[in-house]
């Protein structure tokens, strides 16, 4: 008869932690004939949980891009920060995901405030939008840098706009992989983030500097330096 070869695909660094999840695979994780990880550190992180699951049933796949049609659709620097409103905008660090806490998005603001009185004529740009948008505004304006971070909301293919940033910054806490790490290599723009996750793993040596997770003063020092 017919032999169906079966292949179980994760999200997330902690895919295979819920209990739930974990009692399914123990009792028919043995069945899927390939587990796909985005990233090492996701299989590991999976087979961590679920150590009955046979290690060579592991294969990882890393997230990919598509340059060419991307790279054809990437706005230039000037046209980018036109539609963003920035046109006469002086340094820009940028920062493109959910707004949530998790991503690093305090720490990120702190990590500005602090680093503000240093660096003239810089702004701290925010694509996108998420449960903590009022929240981070807030934190925004009792830092006392409201008027230097521009919160844009929502953008459909938020990546277009990559080249108006002089160097992208990722806080978040994990990350399984990472798509905007990809995105802004693609663009070519300099990258800084923490250390969280699969982030060390996917951007090799194209880090321009890596940080600790949920470190506010870590921060302050990247963007300074």
């Amino acid at each position: 008869g017919l032999h169906y070869r079966m292949i179980g695909v994760f999200h997330g660094i902690n895919a295979g932690k819920a209990s739930s999840r974990q009692l399914f695979l123990r009792l028919f994780g043995k069945l899927v004939d390939r587990y796909v990880m985005v990233s090492e550190l996701q299989g590991e992180n999976f087979r961590r949980f679920n150590r009955s699951l046979p290690r060579e049933r592991f294969v990882t796949i890393h997230n990919i891009v598509d340059g060419p049609r991307m790279n054809a659709l990437l706005l230039p620097r000037e046209q980018a920060r036109a539609e963003l409103g920035l046109d006469n905008a002086g340094f820009l660090f940028g920062y493109v995901g959910r707004l949530n806490r998790k991503k690093g998005i305090y720490e990120l603001i702190d990590g500005f405030a602090a680093a503000n009185a240093n660096m003239a004529d810089t702004r701290l740009v925010m694509i996108g939008d998420g449960p903590e948008e009022a929240g981070i505004k807030d934190a925004a304006a009792n830092a006392g840098v409201a008027q230097r971070v521009t919160f844009t909301g929502h953008l459909p293919d938020a990546w277009r706009y990559m080249r108006a940033f002089d160097v992208f910054v990722l806080p978040s806490w994990g990350e399984s992989f990472g798509m905007v790490l990809a995105e802004a290599m693609l663009a070519g723009v300099p990258v800084i983030a923490t250390t969280g996750g699969a982030i060390p793993e996917v951007l090799g040596d194209a880090a321009v500097r890596l940080f600790p997770v949920a470190d506010a003063e870590a921060i302050h020092d990247a963007l300074l330096h």
